[in-house]
This record gives structure tokens, C-alpha cells and sequence, in this order.
């Protein structure tokens, strides 16, 4: 499986949406319509310092055309764009992309995404689509965030 998934993983994130081989998976526009809406990772302490830390907790919104992911409560935002996608099966897919520059990192993003009833779970990629840089399982909620925890409703 992961054989198979490394090999779709190279021609989504090299070749454009227009010129895809005959032998590579089918390549769409956008994002799964499976997939859009708010997700969120649960709270959890990051800490700075000998023994200070906060609460920390991320978030994505998924649309049609692009991803925003919001880190350390709200004070990181990145934007995906360019998005293409491919299909696995019914739950699970491919994501290819573009960042907005934010700092370091690469402006490429290629993710691996399985959707069940009430997570999605996501594996992070390198450009090359050979090395898992990180993963994380987001809940889905409402979309609106509480004033006084500052913590995303069910």
C-alpha cells in the first residue's frame, strides 16, 4: 500500500492537472468534496521556558479551492491553493498543493487525508513524496470558537 500511495504521490504533485500520463491515477481540480468543512486537533499544552506553557490547539478549513490551517492558537495562519487531488477509494486521498510562503518551510504541500465519521487523519510529505514530515488527526466541529476559552464548539 504504501508502494502504491508514494507512486500516486509523485505524478500529483509533479505533473499539472492537464497533462496527466495514461498509467497515473486520475488527477481533479480542488478538493474532495468528502473532505471540506472545519476540523480541529485537540488541546494540548506547548511549552516554552523551564516549566511555562499554554494551550495550544490547530485548526484547518477546508473549501473548495483551498486549505487554511491556523497553529498555535490562531498566531500562524498558512494558505494552500493550487489544490489538486486523487482519489484512493471512498475515504481516502491525495492532496496536492501550493503554501503561501510563510517562512522556512517548502511551498509545496503533498498530504495523504482518511476520512472517517469524525476525524480526518492527516500525513504530511515532503516535496519528493518520500519521507512523512508529520501527521495529525483533526475532530470536525461547527466552525465558530468560543470568546472566552478561545477553543473551537463541537
Amino acid at each position: 500500500m504504501k508502494k502504491f500511495l508514494l507512486g500516486l504521490l509523485i505524478p500529483v504533485a509533479v505533473v499539472s492537472v492537464s497533462s496527466v500520463s495514461a498509467n497515473a491515477a486520475k488527477v481533479y481540480d480542488g478538493t474532495p468534496r468528502a473532505i471540506r468543512g472545519y476540523y480541529r486537533t485537540k488541546m494540548h499544552k506547548t511549552y516554552f521556558g523551564h516549566h511555562k506553557y499554554y494551550w495550544n490547539f490547530r485548526t484547518l478549513h477546508i473549501t473548495g479551492s483551498q486549505i487554511s490551517e491556523d497553529y498555535d492558537a490562531q498566531t500562524d495562519h498558512a494558505l494552500v491553493y493550487r489544490l489538486a487531488h486523487s482519489n484512493l477509494s471512498k475515504h481516502d486521498f491525495v492532496l496536492a498543493g501550493r503554501y503561501v510562503p510563510m517562512g522556512g518551510e517548502s511551498p509545496a504541500y503533498l498530504a495523504y487525508m482518511h476520512k472517517t465519521k469524525k476525524t480526518l487523519k492527516v500525513d504530511y510529505f515532503d516535496e519528493s513524496g518520500s519521507k512523512v514530515t508529520g501527521h495529525a488527526t483533526y475532530y470536525k466541529f461547527s466552525g465558530k470558537t468560543s470568546k472566552v476559552r478561545n477553543y473551537p464548539y463541537k
